[in-house]
C-alpha cells in the first residue's frame, strides 16, 4: 500500500461496515469506531489479518473481503487549436486509450498521459481572405490613381 490508493473493505453480513478508505499521505486509514492503522508498505493480507483481529472485539468470527481499487489514469489533451487545456480521467486503460487517442505508449493504472490535439493554426490559413481583402484594395487604388 501506498499514500493515494483506495482499500475497499467489505465485512461479509455487516453491509452497515462497509468502507472505503482512501492511504493519507501519513499511510494511514481511518476506519470508524477502530481509528487509524498504518498500511503503508502492507500487503492485502496483512491488512486483512490486522483488520479481522480488531473486528473479533466486536463481531464473531469476522470475515472480510477487502480489495485495492485501481488508481485513475488522467489524460491531459492539449488543443493546439485553441491554445487550451483539458484534464479527464479514465477508470480503465480501455477508456484511457479512447481518450488519448492515438497515443502509442504503455498506459497503466496511476499514469499521467499527455496528448494533442487538433493541429496548431495557420497563420494564412486563418488570414487568407484578409489578405485577398488587402491586395484587391491596394489593386483598386493604384488603378484608382492612374
Amino acid at each position: 500500500m501506498a499514500p493515494g490508493d483506495v482499500l475497499d473493505i467489505q465485512i461479509i453480513n455487516k453491509k452497515d461496515l462497509n468502507t472505503k478508505q482512501p492511504v493519507a499521505p501519513d499511510g494511514t486509514i481511518n476506519l470508524p469506531l477502530f481509528g487509524r492503522y498504518n498500511v503503508e508498505g502492507k500487503s492485502l493480507v496483512e491488512i486483512q489479518k490486522i483488520l479481522e483481529e480488531h473486528f473479533k472485539k466486536y463481531i464473531q468470527a469476522p470475515q472480510l473481503a477487502i480489495y485495492l481499487e485501481p488508481r485513475p489514469i488522467y489524460v491531459i489533451q492539449r488543443d493546439l487549436a485553441k491554445k487550451t487545456w483539458d484534464v479527464k480521467v479514465a477508470e480503465s486503460v480501455t477508456e484511457a486509450r479512447a481518450l488519448a487517442g492515438n497515443y502509442q505508449g504503455s498506459i497503466n493504472h496511476g499514469d499521467v498521459i499527455s496528448v494533442d490535439t487538433g493541429k496548431e493554426p495557420d497563420w494564412f490559413e486563418e488570414n487568407w481572405y484578409k489578405l485577398l481583402t488587402a491586395t484587391a484594395v491596394i489593386y483598386g487604388i493604384a488603378n484608382s490613381v492612374k
